[in-house]
């Protein structure tokens, strides 16, 4: 996927979770970030980027449900937020 491909993909997750509309762990999904689902379905992300970008923007009693779900997705981006470039070691760009 090209850079900008991925930079359009990101752009649009996000317009998806500021449609949804959250508290205290419960998320409801409008239409138009149902459409926006849609669209992102075509762009085929991966489902682990897809759940850290929820898991970045997540409030905190959705971050705890979604770690909850996800431990090794949390496990592996607090890692990598936490390693310089996001590299753990023995990894290479």
């Amino acid at each position: 996927m090209s850079e900008q491909a991925e930079h359009d993909a990101a752009t649009e997750f996000e317009r998806v979770l500021a449609a949804m509309t959250s508290q205290r762990g419960e998320l409801g999904l409008s239409l138009h970030a149902y459409g926006v689902s849609r669209e992102l379905c075509e762009v085929n992300l991966p489902i682990s980027a897809l759940i850290a970008a929820a898991m970045r923007k997540a409030d905190t009693g959705n971050l705890e449900l979604l770690r909850a779900a996800f431990p090794r997705v949390w496990a592996d981006l607090d890692a990598r937020y936490n390693a310089v470039g996001g590299l753990l070691p023995g990894e290479q760009r």
